[in-house]
């Protein structure tokens, strides 16, 4: 976008969940090495620390390629642990503004949650994503239940022509943090979607 190369929770690790004693494997394999041959990464957004977001092994092989990160509040501490130099990370709070040359990026509420195991549950924040040139104007929805705040996004910052919407890890026990298919359409109809892009790899034009 604006001749900048982004990457969004970027994931290449292996082990996606690990719920001790047991790892969940992902289907493709040997993932990390594709890093090795992407290009300089201007920035690299992070919505939420789940495992399956924020990836330790990833985050490793990025850090000397990659210019800038973007984080939720909360999140800084875990990329500092691993090697990011602070100056090099800027947190967002909810409806935050931050110009990326051409690009203004807007972090927004989702209806989820955070932590990475049992004594840091709700110390960060999650959310969506907002890149707008003046041009193309992209949402990513990050993981999330249906609400209103979809219909607040697409208020304050709608139109989109491109809507990265949450689908693909629905469940009826997990339902008020993840969006069944139908409330993915729904999503972006509220948020003033043009397109959608979702986990299945294909671009649906809403009507």
């Amino acid at each position: 976008m604006s001749g900048k190369n982004i990457l969004i929770d970027p994931m290449f690790g292996s082990n996606a969940a690990p719920i001790a004693p047991f790892s969940i494997n992902r289907f493709s394999k040997d993932t990390l090495q594709i890093i090795d041959d992407l290009p300089e990464i201007d920035a690299v957004f992070i919505s939420h620390d789940h495992y399956d977001h924020l990836d330790l092994d990833s985050i490793g092989k990025l850090i000397h390629k990659t210019k800038h990160f973007y984080t939720a509040i909360g999140d800084a501490r875990n990329l500092v642990g691993w090697g990011v130099e602070p100056e090099k990370i800027t947190e967002f709070d909810w409806w935050d503004t931050q110009d990326f040359d051409e690009i203004k990026i807007t972090f927004t509420p989702s209806r989820h949650f955070s932590g990475r195991g049992f004594g840091d549950r709700f110390k960060s924040l999650w959310g969506g994503l907002v890149l707008n040139n003046g041009k193309e104007n992209i949402y990513f929805s990050g993981d999330g239940g249906h609400g209103d705040h979809f219909k607040e996004v697409g208020a304050r910052l709608g139109p989109f022509d491109i809507g990265l919407m949450d689908c693909g890890q629905y469940n009826e026990s997990w339902h008020l943090i993840h969006l069944y298919p139908e409330e993915t359409v729904q999503a972006a109809k509220d948020s003033g979607v043009k397109f959608i892009s979702s986990a299945i790899s294909y671009a649906v034009k809403i009507k």
